[in-house]
């Protein structure tokens, strides 16, 4: 799903400069990419395998259309529109994500009221990793959301 809404975002960022050519382009190559490996998937597998194969397809189509038009956007822009955070912020999402996953793959919770607590539990975790791996990694989201509150400004 992020794949596909980054896409449709940086899509508009071209519609914003009056072009609609680019992304298109871009959409119909995100297509063929799409079909080309959901061809592949349902040579080579079977049933459950197959719709996860699908899926993939899909997130790996977007993820290149929108790396296109990010890279495209470089070139038109002269500057690159990607966040300079962004590496350390995916990179702290990713290892909360896996961590809790992998928690909750042990616990394996049974009935409604113990995966409602594994809920809640596993969310609290989740933004403590999260955080946590921000500040291991530099990033000072208080610091950050004053100075962008204050306009940039010192006080």
């Amino acid at each position: 799903l992020l794949p596909y809404g980054a896409f449709f975002l940086l899509a508009r960022a071209w519609y914003v400069l009056g072009e609609s050519k680019v992304p298109a382009f871009a959409g119909i190559a995100a297509a063929l990419v799409g079909v080309v490996i959901m061809l592949v998937a349902a040579a080579t597998s079977s049933s459950t395998a197959t719709v996860a194969a699908l899926g993939v397809a899909h997130s790996v189509s977007f993820v290149f259309a929108s790396a296109v038009l990010v890279v495209t956007l470089h070139r038109r822009l002269g500057t690159w529109i990607v966040p300079s955070l962004l590496g350390r912020v995916m990179c702290s999402a990713t290892v909360a994500g896996l961590a809790t996953w992998a928690l909750y793959e042990l616990w394996l919770p049974q009935g409604r009221v113990l995966v409602a607590l594994a809920l809640v539990a596993l969310v609290a975790l989740v933004t403590g990793i999260y955080v946590g791996g921000l500040r291991l990694l530099g990033v000072s989201v208080p610091r950050r959301l004053s100075h962008m509150a204050t306009g940039g400004t010192s006080a």
